[in-house]
């Protein structure tokens, strides 16, 4: 699923720059993404069951790149962004909350073919509401910029208004600008528009990728979130596992449990972005140092739990404790989420931010597949000593350990570099 995914978000990053119905593709990917899960309860074998969810891929890979693009566009990072990014991730988890919990009951109930069919059906609603009720915001102007993009920008200013011309009539974005010039009163943000369309579009997706890396805030930024995606993949997607291995509790005790914990993130997510906002009016290093000690937070928390459920893991009743307990690590590291994503469209220009989201994407989801098997080929190699519920746990705490001191190191990094490095316009 991570290879169709990968190519997938990278392409709807690009397009995300460049196109002027973000939203409507959004309402048809989400459609489509869940028309084919719903279509997974009906796979006969397991190579159909393998092709329904390489689509459900496809068409989901494009949802985090258009969405972040919006946003961004719509709230400036003095003006609600952070407060806006908090929303969005907090409601992700309210949504993984519910799936969780209600898939776990139809399971019981009636299978899982149940759970694919039903689980899907409010996305069709939202893309319904997408196509009747969502505007197309305008490319943003209040945006957080590289100082050295700003001066490359100001130089792509006084490109010659007949290439401008040129160039912007294949982009309905800039189209408005273009007919500016076209009557003959040219202003300096619609020449400015027409030059960075025809930049944008001169550029290749390596030279686009390059440009965005060329933030060094950027870059610390993207490695705090591989640390990130390494953690959820060694600790939240192991997680059942862990609980059916060491406990007899039910599908629906473990999915309402873990769907309990991960409400607590939201609420975290939510608080995050509030908060970082309020603190980045004061300094701007907040938004590297909130995560950082967030994560360093939730490193303790995590230890502590592994170490409980490693002495308590012969007591059944530990179990009901174990999973309310999870509350509190995904309490912890919810609050990074609104900073990182913030920073992830914050440290270009509104015409890369797509991508810049695009790329976050590709690297979780690379990372997420790589320490999903990292944890599984460890816990098999240490079976025969500490058994199956052991020898999982401590390869998911080893994992854990190791992702969150690359997010705790890269956090730091970036405070160093962030304040000289990005100017607020």
């Amino acid at each position: 699923m991570s290879v169709p995914n990968v190519i997938v978000t990278l392409m709807a990053g690009r397009l995300a720059d460049v196109s002027s119905h973000r939203l409507m593709i959004l309402a048809a990917c989400l459609a489509l993404w869940a028309l084919h899960t719903a279509a997974t309860a009906l796979a006969q074998g397991y190579g159909m069951l393998i092709l329904l969810r390489i689509l459900v891929a496809i068409f989901e890979g494009p949802a985090g790149p258009l969405s972040f693009s919006v946003i961004s566009d719509v709230f400036s990072l003095r003006s609600g962004r952070s407060t806006a990014m908090g929303i969005f991730q907090a409601c992700i988890n309210v949504g993984a909350a519910a799936g969780s919990a209600v898939g776990g009951i139809v399971v019981d109930w009636a299978g899982w073919q149940a759970a694919f069919a039903l689980v899907p059906l409010p996305s069709f609603v939202v893309a319904v509401l997408i196509v009747l009720t969502a505007r197309e915001p305008h490319r943003n102007k209040a945006q957080c910029t590289h100082v050295k993009q700003r001066e490359e920008d100001d130089e792509a200013c006084e490109l010659d208004t007949e290439r401008g011309l040129e160039r912007a009539s294949q982009y309905t974005a800039v189209s408005s600008a273009a007919q500016s010039i076209a009557s003959g009163t040219p202003t300096p943000t619609s020449r400015h528009a027409l030059a960075k369309a025809a930049a944008v579009e001169a550029e290749t997706l390596s030279q686009s990728i390059r440009r965005v890396f060329s933030s060094r805030t950027y870059q610390c930024f993207f490695v705090g979130f591989v640390g990130h995606a390494a953690l959820v993949a060694a600790t939240d997607a192991w997680m059942p596992a862990l609980f059916h291995r060491s406990s007899v509790l039910s599908t629906a005790q473990v999915g309402g449990g873990l769907g309990l914990a991960i409400l607590s993130g939201s609420t975290a997510k939510l608080a995050g972005g509030l908060l970082v906002e309020w603190l980045g009016t004061l300094d701007l290093r907040w938004y590297c140092w909130l995560p950082a000690i967030c994560k360093a937070l939730t490193l303790v928390s995590y230890l502590v739990w592994f170490h409980l459920m490693s002495t308590h893991q012969h007591d059944a009743s530990w179990a009901l404790w174990g999973l309310r307990l999870l509350c509190v690590p995904y309490f912890l590291n919810g609050f990074q989420a609104a900073p990182e994503l913030t920073m992830s469209v914050s440290c270009c220009d509104s015409h890369h931010r797509g991508l810049a989201n695009a790329i976050f994407a590709v690297g979780g989801a690379l990372t997420n597949s790589c320490t999903n098997a990292l944890v599984g080929m460890l816990s098999d190699s240490s079976t025969a000593m500490h058994g199956s519920a052991g020898a999982l746990r401590q390869a998911m705490e080893l994992s854990a350990c190791i992702a969150i001191s690359v997010s705790i190191v890269a956090f730091l990094l970036a405070s160093l570099v962030i304040r000289g490095e990005l100017a607020v316009c």
